[in-house]
């Protein structure tokens, strides 16, 4: 028979008069007390291991860095107005609604105008600079348009550039002067358009061993009553204007004057002159 702790007088008062039950009985609670020391030393072990794994989890806690918040965003950029797919109509394009004058300058290698209009009537660039720079949906007018002043890469795109020469002057819309400095010259949806007769030579001139890599895009380039007409590109025995012209989906009114380029032409596509007819390749 079964005895358990709480009942171990009851047991005694009932067999203190019979040993060998009462042996029983002992021997019974015994096995019961052995039990159950077991049982709680069992507990004490997994207590102690939930404490010892408790506190490797609090010190893997403690030793990972505290979590870094994410950064505010950047604000994006003030965005530029969309290209067109074509140049400007004119001064009074819509394009130009927003733009804020500034005054002629020389910039310094990389500079980025964007939205301005710049004039003069000084003869003097109404941008230039050495060492490249991006001219974007802006209009100018003056007696000379930007000037491309020595290496670098030079991104003209979506502008208008009138241009009218006075006295001796010889004006241009582009100009590329830089003997030898072997320049990247990018036009792209542009019009250049003479506003006057003499005292011009072209809309985009390009002389003068300037050795340039020139693509010209989507653009206008009116030359009416200049001597060199739209364009103006000269390689001949140690001048080498141009290394390398690219003319795509482009306009050339006035004529122009190509010697010696057709083996530099990577390019012709598409080119026509004011009545829409093609011109074809130097």
């Amino acid at each position: 028979m079964g005895v358990g702790f709480d009942n171990i007088e009851i047991i005694y008062g009932e067999w203190k008069g019979d040993k060998i039950a009462y042996q029983t009985a002992l021997a019974d609670l015994n096995t019961e007390k052995s039990a159950r020391i077991a049982a709680d030393n069992a507990n004490a072990e997994l207590i102690k291991a939930n404490v010892a794994l408790q506190k490797r989890i609090d010190e893997l806690e403690a030793g990972q860095p505290t979590p870094t918040p994410d950064p505010e965003p950047t604000p994006d950029p003030e965005p530029e107005p969309a290209p067109t797919g074509s140049a400007p109509s004119g001064w009074d394009d819509a394009r130009f609604a927003a733009n804020t004058a500034i005054a002629p300058r020389s910039v310094a290698g990389g500079t980025v105008i964007v939205n301005k209009t710049i004039t003069s009537t000084s003869g003097e660039p109404l941008i230039s600079g050495n060492g490249g720079y991006t001219l974007r949906n802006s209009r100018l007018r003056g007696r000379e348009g930007p000037r491309v002043g020595g290496r670098g890469t030079y991104i003209l795109e979506d502008l208008f550039i009138g241009f009218k020469g006075v006295g001796d002057d010889h004006a241009d819309g582009v100009q590329v002067y830089c003997p030898g400095a072997a320049p990247t010259i990018e036009v792209r949806r542009t019009y250049i358009k003479s506003e006057g007769s003499g005292a011009a030579t072209a809309a985009f001139f390009c002389a003068d061993n300037a050795q340039a890599d020139v693509l010209l895009e989507d653009s206008v380039f009116d030359g009416t009553g200049t001597p060199h007409g739209g364009i103006s590109f000269w390689n001949g025995p140690g001048d080498q204007s141009v290394r390398k012209l690219r003319v795509r989906n482009c306009v050339i009114i006035g004529g122009m004057r190509a010697t010696g380029i057709s083996s530099v032409i990577a390019e012709w596509t598409n080119v026509r002159d004011g009545n829409g007819k093609l011109i074809a390749r130097p």
